[in-house]
């Protein structure tokens, strides 16, 4: 048998340990830094598709955003076409609450004229002071009397609808003429009547006078608010409850206009 030297035992390890000119394990020798091109295409498609989705929900939200805005932006300009138009509806309304106004003192102002002289003779045969000697109207009185009362509903007519307080004012005006009316329908069935029915009835007569002439106060106090408001002045047209008394004019003085 041959025997080894050092030299050749040494040659040999050293020879185990040299690596392979295909690569060996411990120094990586062999492999390429780069990767594979299947893995490059992957990594290429990975990083496209990263980059569409982040495109897309960019788009999305852009998108949304002005939805967003476009939608607040209509709602607003709504907003402000309805809030326009109530404005114009508003005056429109106030317009014509202001010719109404107008038209109801016309009426008040005539009916006024007319009930004045009536409630002369009517007040007379109906005195509200205690010790006042009555003096007797005649069934030719009572006619004239329920002409008027007539005619003084005839003129409010059946007048278009407005304000609530219009209407208020209105309905309380034709109230007080209907209460004049029961009043003098009363005095006329005393005037066929005998005693003591007939007290009885002047009483009643008496007491629905009084209720008109304090509901026409009522009436006409609204409807000189409502021509103060309108800017039209003040409007007085009261009735008095006593023969001669002076009953205030539309200016509240008499009857006769203010200079």
């Amino acid at each position: 048998m041959r025997g080894r030297s050092p030299e050749n035992v040494a040659g040999k390890r050293n020879g185990s340990r040299r690596p392979d000119l295909r690569g060996g394990r411990g120094t990586g020798a062999g492999r390429s830094s780069a990767p594979a091109p299947e893995r490059a295409s992957l990594l290429r498609r990975r990083g496209s598709t990263i980059i569409t989705a982040t495109s897309v929900v960019v788009a999305v939200a852009a998108v949304i955003v002005a939805v967003v805005v476009t939608a607040d932006a209509g709602e607003e300009t709504r907003a402000e076409k309805i809030d326009d138009r109530v404005a114009e509806l508003r005056a429109a309304e106030q317009e014509r609450n202001a010719e109404v106004v107008v038209d109801l003192t016309d009426m008040a102002v005539s009916v006024h004229g007319d009930l004045v002289p009536m409630l002369d003779t009517l007040n007379a045969a109906l005195p509200v002071d205690e010790g006042t000697s009555p003096v007797p109207a005649t069934p030719g009185d009572v006619e004239r009397w329920r002409s008027t009362v007539k005619d003084a509903l005839a003129t409010f007519g059946n007048p278009p609808s407005a304000s609530t307080d219009i209407n208020t004012a209105r309905s309380g005006l034709m109230l007080a003429v209907e209460l004049l009316g029961s009043s003098v329908d009363a005095y006329g069935l005393a005037l066929d009547a005998q005693k003591p029915e007939r007290a009885r009835l002047e009483q009643l007569a008496s007491d629905l006078r009084t209720q008109a002439v304090d509901a026409w106060a009522v009436a006409s106090t609204k409807l000189d608010v409502l021509n103060v408001d309108a800017g039209h002045g003040h409007v007085h047209v009261y009735l008095p409850k006593r023969p001669g008394e002076e009953a205030q004019g539309p200016h509240g003085n008499s009857g006769e206009s203010e200079h």
